[in-house]
Protein backbone atom coordinates (compact mmCIF):
# COMPACT_ATOMS: atom_id res chain seq x y z
CA UNK A 1 0.00 0.00 0.00
CA UNK A 2 1.44 3.31 -0.96
CA UNK A 3 0.33 6.09 1.64
CA UNK A 4 1.64 9.30 3.52
CA UNK A 5 3.70 9.46 6.63
CA UNK A 6 4.03 13.44 7.30
CA UNK A 7 6.46 12.54 9.83
CA UNK A 8 9.15 11.15 7.40
CA UNK A 9 11.24 13.90 6.06
CA UNK A 10 11.78 12.22 2.34
CA UNK A 11 8.09 12.24 1.74
CA UNK A 12 6.89 14.79 -0.66
CA UNK A 13 4.38 15.84 -2.52
CA UNK A 14 4.96 14.60 -6.22
CA UNK A 15 5.71 11.39 -4.91
CA UNK A 16 3.25 10.31 -2.34
CA UNK A 17 0.14 8.54 -2.93
CA UNK A 18 -2.55 8.70 -0.83
CA UNK A 19 -5.05 5.92 0.06
CA UNK A 20 -8.72 6.84 0.12
CA UNK A 21 -11.66 5.04 1.21
CA UNK A 22 -15.18 5.77 0.06
CA UNK A 23 -17.78 3.82 2.27
CA UNK A 24 -20.95 4.19 4.11
CA UNK A 25 -20.09 3.79 8.16
CA UNK A 26 -21.87 3.09 11.15
CA UNK A 27 -22.02 4.06 14.73
CA UNK A 28 -20.03 1.38 17.04
CA UNK A 29 -18.92 1.97 20.53
CA UNK A 30 -19.88 1.68 24.26
CA UNK A 31 -18.15 4.87 25.54
CA UNK A 32 -20.42 7.48 23.40
CA UNK A 33 -23.95 7.99 24.30
CA UNK A 34 -26.71 6.49 22.26
CA UNK A 35 -24.58 4.64 20.27
CA UNK A 36 -23.85 1.55 22.64
CA UNK A 37 -27.60 0.30 21.38
CA UNK A 38 -26.42 0.20 18.27
CA UNK A 39 -23.33 -1.17 17.72
CA UNK A 40 -21.18 -2.61 20.99
CA UNK A 41 -18.01 -3.53 20.24
CA UNK A 42 -15.11 -3.48 17.57
CA UNK A 43 -14.32 -7.27 17.55
CA UNK A 44 -11.64 -9.62 15.04
CA UNK A 45 -12.60 -11.54 12.00
CA UNK A 46 -9.29 -11.97 10.70
CA UNK A 47 -9.10 -12.21 6.42
CA UNK A 48 -6.41 -14.50 4.99
CA UNK A 49 -3.31 -13.51 3.90
CA UNK A 50 -2.35 -14.46 0.05
CA UNK A 51 0.96 -16.09 0.03
CA UNK A 52 4.20 -15.34 2.37
CA UNK A 53 4.44 -11.86 1.71
CA UNK A 54 3.07 -8.35 2.59
CA UNK A 55 -0.56 -8.20 2.71
CA UNK A 56 -2.39 -5.02 3.33
CA UNK A 57 -6.28 -3.44 2.62
CA UNK A 58 -6.85 -0.50 1.51
CA UNK A 59 -11.08 -0.08 1.39
CA UNK A 60 -13.90 -1.76 1.97
CA UNK A 61 -17.33 -1.77 0.50
CA UNK A 62 -20.07 -3.17 2.51
CA UNK A 63 -23.10 -3.81 0.84
CA UNK A 64 -24.91 -6.21 3.48
CA UNK A 65 -24.50 -7.85 7.18
CA UNK A 66 -23.95 -11.11 4.52
CA UNK A 67 -21.57 -9.40 1.48
CA UNK A 68 -18.52 -6.95 1.83
CA UNK A 69 -15.52 -6.39 -0.47
CA UNK A 70 -11.98 -5.43 0.70
CA UNK A 71 -9.57 -4.74 -1.70
CA UNK A 72 -5.61 -4.25 -1.58
CA UNK A 73 -2.91 -6.25 -2.36
CA UNK A 74 0.49 -8.69 -1.48
CA UNK A 75 3.78 -8.97 -2.31
CA UNK A 76 4.41 -11.93 -4.70
CA UNK A 77 8.30 -11.90 -4.49
CA UNK A 78 9.24 -8.69 -5.67
CA UNK A 79 6.30 -7.49 -7.23
CA UNK A 80 3.09 -6.42 -5.62
CA UNK A 81 -0.09 -7.97 -6.97
CA UNK A 82 -3.51 -7.15 -6.42
CA UNK A 83 -5.76 -8.97 -3.33
CA UNK A 84 -9.60 -8.82 -3.14
CA UNK A 85 -11.67 -10.57 -0.19
CA UNK A 86 -15.23 -11.35 0.12
CA UNK A 87 -17.29 -11.32 3.25
CA UNK A 88 -19.68 -13.95 2.80
CA UNK A 89 -21.61 -13.33 6.44
CA UNK A 90 -18.77 -15.71 8.77
CA UNK A 91 -15.57 -15.23 7.35
CA UNK A 92 -13.46 -13.54 4.85
CA UNK A 93 -12.36 -15.28 1.63
CA UNK A 94 -9.68 -14.71 -0.92
CA UNK A 95 -11.21 -14.12 -4.34
CA UNK A 96 -9.57 -14.70 -7.81
CA UNK A 97 -8.52 -11.40 -9.17
CA UNK A 98 -6.67 -10.02 -12.41
CA UNK A 99 -2.99 -8.39 -11.81
CA UNK A 100 -2.53 -7.12 -15.23
CA UNK A 101 1.29 -5.82 -14.87
CA UNK A 102 3.97 -6.06 -13.47
CA UNK A 103 3.13 -4.41 -10.30
CA UNK A 104 -0.82 -4.05 -9.48
CA UNK A 105 -2.45 -2.34 -6.11
CA UNK A 106 -6.09 -1.51 -5.82
CA UNK A 107 -6.75 1.80 -3.70
CA UNK A 108 -10.80 1.79 -3.60
CA UNK A 109 -13.69 -0.15 -3.98
CA UNK A 110 -17.34 0.79 -4.33
CA UNK A 111 -20.39 -1.72 -4.99
CA UNK A 112 -24.54 -0.53 -5.44
CA UNK A 113 -25.56 -4.44 -5.33
CA UNK A 114 -24.14 -8.13 -5.07
CA UNK A 115 -23.68 -8.32 -8.39
CA UNK A 116 -21.84 -4.55 -9.39
CA UNK A 117 -18.57 -3.44 -7.98
CA UNK A 118 -15.52 -1.65 -8.92
CA UNK A 119 -12.09 -1.88 -7.51
CA UNK A 120 -9.57 0.89 -8.96
CA UNK A 121 -5.85 1.11 -8.66
CA UNK A 122 -2.67 1.36 -10.42
CA UNK A 123 -0.47 -1.07 -12.69
CA UNK A 124 3.20 -0.76 -13.49
CA UNK A 125 4.99 -2.20 -16.65
CA UNK A 126 8.35 -1.64 -14.76
CA UNK A 127 8.44 1.95 -16.07
CA UNK A 128 5.38 3.71 -15.75
CA UNK A 129 2.33 3.68 -13.48
CA UNK A 130 -1.09 3.50 -15.27
CA UNK A 131 -4.76 3.38 -14.13
CA UNK A 132 -6.05 -0.07 -13.16
CA UNK A 133 -9.87 -0.31 -13.13
CA UNK A 134 -11.62 -3.83 -11.75
CA UNK A 135 -15.42 -4.88 -12.59
CA UNK A 136 -17.34 -7.74 -10.75
CA UNK A 137 -20.24 -8.81 -12.43
CA UNK A 138 -21.74 -11.04 -9.92
CA UNK A 139 -19.83 -14.03 -10.91
CA UNK A 140 -15.86 -12.81 -11.88
CA UNK A 141 -13.26 -9.82 -11.27
CA UNK A 142 -12.49 -8.75 -14.57
CA UNK A 143 -10.31 -6.02 -15.53
CA UNK A 144 -11.98 -2.78 -17.64
CA UNK A 145 -10.34 -0.61 -20.06
CA UNK A 146 -9.41 2.26 -18.64
CA UNK A 147 -8.45 5.61 -19.47
CA UNK A 148 -4.68 7.34 -18.95
CA UNK A 149 -3.81 11.01 -19.65
CA UNK A 150 0.05 11.53 -21.49
CA UNK A 151 2.70 8.84 -21.40
CA UNK A 152 3.91 9.23 -17.57
CA UNK A 153 2.07 7.69 -14.19
CA UNK A 154 -1.49 7.57 -13.81
CA UNK A 155 -3.23 6.68 -10.61
CA UNK A 156 -6.31 5.99 -9.64
CA UNK A 157 -7.03 6.41 -5.83
CA UNK A 158 -10.89 6.76 -5.09
CA UNK A 159 -14.18 5.48 -6.74
CA UNK A 160 -17.68 5.92 -6.05
CA UNK A 161 -20.66 3.95 -7.80
CA UNK A 162 -24.37 5.33 -8.52
CA UNK A 163 -25.84 2.54 -10.86
CA UNK A 164 -24.71 -0.02 -13.29
CA UNK A 165 -24.82 2.89 -15.31
CA UNK A 166 -23.18 5.69 -13.51
CA UNK A 167 -19.29 5.39 -11.30
CA UNK A 168 -16.76 8.04 -11.22
CA UNK A 169 -12.97 7.01 -9.92
CA UNK A 170 -10.28 9.97 -9.37
CA UNK A 171 -6.79 10.32 -8.78
CA UNK A 172 -3.46 11.99 -10.30
CA UNK A 173 -2.07 11.88 -13.82
CA UNK A 174 1.68 12.95 -14.26
CA UNK A 175 2.17 15.34 -17.16
CA UNK A 176 5.27 17.45 -16.64
CA UNK A 177 6.30 19.75 -14.99
CA UNK A 178 3.08 19.11 -12.36
CA UNK A 179 0.89 16.24 -11.43
CA UNK A 180 -2.73 16.78 -12.19
CA UNK A 181 -6.19 15.86 -10.84
CA UNK A 182 -7.98 12.78 -12.81
CA UNK A 183 -11.49 12.15 -13.09
CA UNK A 184 -12.70 9.47 -15.38
CA UNK A 185 -16.76 8.73 -15.55
CA UNK A 186 -18.22 5.52 -16.69
CA UNK A 187 -21.46 5.72 -18.64
CA UNK A 188 -22.74 2.20 -18.63
CA UNK A 189 -20.45 1.19 -21.93
CA UNK A 190 -16.86 3.03 -21.56
CA UNK A 191 -14.38 5.21 -18.65
CA UNK A 192 -14.36 8.27 -20.26
CA UNK A 193 -11.45 10.88 -18.79
CA UNK A 194 -13.47 14.16 -17.42
CA UNK A 195 -12.27 17.87 -17.34
CA UNK A 196 -11.52 18.65 -14.10
CA UNK A 197 -9.78 21.52 -12.12
CA UNK A 198 -6.46 21.77 -10.85
CA UNK A 199 -4.91 25.10 -8.89
CA UNK A 200 -2.56 27.10 -10.63
CA UNK A 201 1.05 25.79 -11.67
CA UNK A 202 1.49 23.30 -9.36
CA UNK A 203 0.82 19.54 -8.45
CA UNK A 204 -2.95 19.07 -7.84
CA UNK A 205 -4.13 15.33 -6.56
CA UNK A 206 -7.52 13.78 -5.65
CA UNK A 207 -7.54 10.99 -3.49
CA UNK A 208 -11.11 10.84 -2.55
CA UNK A 209 -14.81 11.08 -3.83
CA UNK A 210 -18.37 10.73 -2.86
CA UNK A 211 -22.05 12.16 -3.42
CA UNK A 212 -25.31 12.05 -2.54
CA UNK A 213 -26.09 12.10 -6.32
CA UNK A 214 -24.91 11.89 -10.28
CA UNK A 215 -25.60 15.76 -9.42
CA UNK A 216 -23.47 16.35 -5.95
CA UNK A 217 -20.33 14.36 -5.77
CA UNK A 218 -17.28 16.04 -3.69
CA UNK A 219 -13.90 14.86 -4.46
CA UNK A 220 -10.73 15.65 -1.98
CA UNK A 221 -7.21 16.08 -2.07
CA UNK A 222 -4.26 18.22 -2.27
CA UNK A 223 -2.81 20.72 -4.07
CA UNK A 224 0.95 22.35 -4.52
CA UNK A 225 4.64 21.83 -3.01
CA UNK A 226 2.99 22.26 0.89
CA UNK A 227 0.67 20.76 0.11
CA UNK A 228 -2.81 22.33 0.87
CA UNK A 229 -6.01 20.97 0.97
CA UNK A 230 -7.97 20.77 -2.09
CA UNK A 231 -11.97 20.22 -2.49
CA UNK A 232 -14.04 19.99 -5.65
CA UNK A 233 -17.38 19.67 -6.15
CA UNK A 234 -19.33 18.51 -9.49
CA UNK A 235 -23.40 19.62 -9.88
CA UNK A 236 -23.93 17.71 -12.93
CA UNK A 237 -22.24 19.70 -15.35
CA UNK A 238 -18.73 20.15 -14.52
CA UNK A 239 -15.70 19.84 -11.66
CA UNK A 240 -15.35 23.62 -9.17
CA UNK A 241 -12.78 24.01 -7.05
CA UNK A 242 -14.26 25.49 -3.23
CA UNK A 243 -12.22 27.20 -0.86
CA UNK A 244 -10.97 24.66 2.02
CA UNK A 245 -9.11 25.67 5.80
CA UNK A 246 -5.75 24.97 5.68
CA UNK A 247 -5.07 25.23 9.78
CA UNK A 248 -1.84 23.76 9.41
CA UNK A 249 1.30 25.93 9.00
CA UNK A 250 2.76 23.36 6.91
CA UNK A 251 0.95 20.54 5.22
CA UNK A 252 -2.66 20.44 5.12
CA UNK A 253 -4.12 16.96 3.55
CA UNK A 254 -7.38 15.81 2.80
CA UNK A 255 -7.53 11.68 1.84
CA UNK A 256 -11.19 10.66 2.88
CA UNK A 257 -14.81 12.03 1.93
CA UNK A 258 -18.29 11.33 3.01
CA UNK A 259 -21.83 12.74 1.77
CA UNK A 260 -24.49 13.06 4.11
CA UNK A 261 -26.85 15.37 1.79
CA UNK A 262 -26.25 17.51 -0.04
CA UNK A 263 -25.61 20.84 2.43
CA UNK A 264 -23.72 18.01 5.09
CA UNK A 265 -20.07 16.53 3.67
CA UNK A 266 -17.30 15.62 5.74
CA UNK A 267 -13.58 15.26 5.06
CA UNK A 268 -10.41 13.83 6.90
CA UNK A 269 -7.00 13.77 6.66
CA UNK A 270 -4.02 15.62 8.63
CA UNK A 271 -2.68 18.77 9.63
CA UNK A 272 1.06 19.51 9.97
CA UNK A 273 2.85 22.63 11.63
CA UNK A 274 6.71 20.96 11.47
CA UNK A 275 6.53 19.93 15.02
CA UNK A 276 3.71 17.19 14.99
CA UNK A 277 1.06 15.62 12.54
CA UNK A 278 -2.72 16.13 14.04
CA UNK A 279 -5.73 14.78 12.78
CA UNK A 280 -7.86 17.60 10.67
CA UNK A 281 -11.66 16.99 10.09
CA UNK A 282 -13.42 19.76 7.90
CA UNK A 283 -17.23 19.59 7.37
CA UNK A 284 -19.12 21.19 4.29
CA UNK A 285 -22.32 22.98 5.79
CA UNK A 286 -23.45 24.29 2.55
CA UNK A 287 -21.87 27.87 2.36
CA UNK A 288 -18.63 26.63 3.41
CA UNK A 289 -16.15 24.39 4.60
CA UNK A 290 -15.39 24.31 8.39
CA UNK A 291 -12.55 23.26 10.65
CA UNK A 292 -14.15 20.59 13.59
CA UNK A 293 -12.14 19.73 16.33
CA UNK A 294 -11.16 16.36 16.73
CA UNK A 295 -9.00 14.42 19.15
CA UNK A 296 -5.52 12.88 18.60
CA UNK A 297 -3.09 9.80 20.18
CA UNK A 298 -1.71 11.30 23.40
CA UNK A 299 1.97 12.45 22.54
CA UNK A 300 1.66 11.09 19.24
CA UNK A 301 2.00 12.41 15.66
CA UNK A 302 -2.27 10.92 14.47
CA UNK A 303 -3.63 10.94 10.78
CA UNK A 304 -6.90 10.28 9.68
CA UNK A 305 -7.66 8.05 6.29
CA UNK A 306 -10.92 7.49 5.89
CA UNK A 307 -14.46 8.16 7.00
CA UNK A 308 -17.80 7.31 6.49
CA UNK A 309 -21.36 8.77 7.81
CA UNK A 310 -24.32 6.57 7.99
CA UNK A 311 -25.49 9.39 9.11
CA UNK A 312 -25.66 13.23 10.03
CA UNK A 313 -25.14 12.17 13.86
CA UNK A 314 -23.45 8.84 13.60
CA UNK A 315 -20.46 8.46 11.39
CA UNK A 316 -16.57 6.74 11.82
CA UNK A 317 -13.27 8.46 10.90
CA UNK A 318 -10.29 6.11 11.32
CA UNK A 319 -6.19 6.28 10.43
CA UNK A 320 -3.61 5.65 12.95
CA UNK A 321 -0.92 7.13 15.18
CA UNK A 322 2.90 7.20 14.90
CA UNK A 323 5.66 7.12 17.89
CA UNK A 324 8.72 6.46 16.98
CA UNK A 325 8.65 3.03 15.21
CA UNK A 326 5.33 2.03 16.56
CA UNK A 327 1.97 2.55 14.57
CA UNK A 328 -1.24 2.41 16.16
CA UNK A 329 -4.80 2.36 15.11
CA UNK A 330 -6.95 5.12 15.48
CA UNK A 331 -10.78 5.50 15.48
CA UNK A 332 -13.02 8.32 15.80
CA UNK A 333 -16.49 8.53 16.90
CA UNK A 334 -18.97 11.68 15.30
CA UNK A 335 -22.45 11.36 17.92
CA UNK A 336 -23.98 14.88 16.03
CA UNK A 337 -22.06 16.63 18.60
CA UNK A 338 -18.13 15.78 18.42
CA UNK A 339 -15.63 13.34 17.67
CA UNK A 340 -14.27 10.92 20.53
CA UNK A 341 -11.70 8.41 20.26
CA UNK A 342 -12.67 4.93 20.48
CA UNK A 343 -11.49 1.56 21.58
CA UNK A 344 -10.16 -0.70 18.41
CA UNK A 345 -8.00 -4.25 19.11
CA UNK A 346 -4.41 -4.18 17.90
CA UNK A 347 -2.83 -7.27 16.61
CA UNK A 348 0.79 -6.11 16.13
CA UNK A 349 3.31 -3.40 16.18
CA UNK A 350 2.39 -1.59 13.35
CA UNK A 351 -1.20 -1.21 13.29
CA UNK A 352 -2.93 0.77 10.52
CA UNK A 353 -6.51 1.43 9.54
CA UNK A 354 -7.08 2.89 5.94
CA UNK A 355 -10.72 2.75 5.71
CA UNK A 356 -14.35 2.15 7.51
CA UNK A 357 -17.81 1.10 5.70
CA UNK A 358 -20.90 0.10 6.80
CA UNK A 359 -24.06 -1.28 4.92
CA UNK A 360 -26.58 -0.12 8.10
CA UNK A 361 -26.19 1.31 11.58
CA UNK A 362 -25.70 -2.35 12.92
CA UNK A 363 -23.11 -3.46 10.42
CA UNK A 364 -19.34 -2.02 10.09
CA UNK A 365 -15.84 -2.76 8.77
CA UNK A 366 -12.65 -0.89 9.39
CA UNK A 367 -9.19 -2.32 7.32
CA UNK A 368 -5.94 -2.00 6.93
CA UNK A 369 -2.87 -3.51 8.26
CA UNK A 370 -0.50 -4.43 10.93
CA UNK A 371 2.87 -5.90 10.99
CA UNK A 372 3.53 -9.44 12.90
CA UNK A 373 7.02 -10.26 11.05
CA UNK A 374 5.72 -9.39 7.91
CA UNK A 375 2.69 -7.09 7.34
CA UNK A 376 -0.88 -8.20 7.48
CA UNK A 377 -4.45 -7.94 6.29
CA UNK A 378 -6.39 -6.88 9.06
CA UNK A 379 -10.11 -6.12 9.32
CA UNK A 380 -12.17 -5.15 12.27
CA UNK A 381 -16.03 -5.92 12.67
CA UNK A 382 -18.53 -4.03 14.51
CA UNK A 383 -21.91 -5.70 14.62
Amino acid sequence: MKSRDPWSATIVAASALLVSVLAVSAPASTSVAGAAAICRTWGSNQPPNNGSGDNHLSSVAVVSSCSAWAVGGYLDGANNQTLIERWNGSAWKIQTSPSPGTTNNLLAVAATSPGNAWAVGDRSDGLTDSTLIEHWNGHAWKVQPSPNVGSVNNVLQGVVAFSATDAWAVGYAATVPFLHTLVEHWNGHTWKVQKSANAGSVDNLLSAIDGTSPKDIWAVGDRGAGPRTLTEHWNGHRWKIVPSPNPGSVQDVLSGVASVAPGSVWAVGYQYDGVETRTLVQRWNGHAWRVILSPNAAGTDSQLNGIAMASATNGWAVGYSHSGIIDSALMLHWNGHAWSKQPVPSFGTSDKLQAVGASSAKEAWAVGSFVNVVPQAMAVHCC
